[in-house]
């Protein structure tokens, strides 16, 4: 989860080997998902441009941890009981819905908008 836009997704399927090259699937995964929102192949390549690698950090703060914990249990309550089997169709059904999802500490409400609109000024900023 983006501490900023609260913008969220599930990799799935995820085996040990791919933990050498997190960094790169993460990047891929967060283009795919930019995509399927229908944020402008623009601002996807902008925003790729200046990511160079994946930040985690730890944190304390308790509105980004309940926020992430919501998440987690919207993500498993969809997996539980609306979804037969997990293939990347229904993993893309789930990372939609939870960027849908209104989060009462961002401006824009919704995490899918908070990341669009981070986007849109990122690329004013360092066009």
């Amino acid at each position: 989860m983006n501490n900023v836009t609260r913008y969220n997704f599930i990799i799935y399927g995820l085996k040990k080997a791919d933990f050498t090259r997190f960094d790169q699937i993460f990047l891929e995964k967060i283009s795919e998902n930019l995509i399927a929102d229908g944020i402008e192949q623009s601002l996807i390549q902008k925003y790729m441009h200046h990511a160079s690698e994946a930040t985690f950090t730890q944190t304390s703060d308790r509105s980004i941890i309940s926020q992430l914990n919501d998440m987690i249990y919207l993500a498993r309550y969809d997996m539980d009981n609306n979804i037969r089997q997990i293939g990347v169709e229904e993993l893309n059904q789930i990372n939609r819905l939870s960027n849908q999802y209104p989060m009462s500490k961002l401006p824009q409400i919704f995490p899918r908008d908070a990341m669009q609109h981070a986007l849109e000024n990122l690329s004013m900023v360092n066009t």
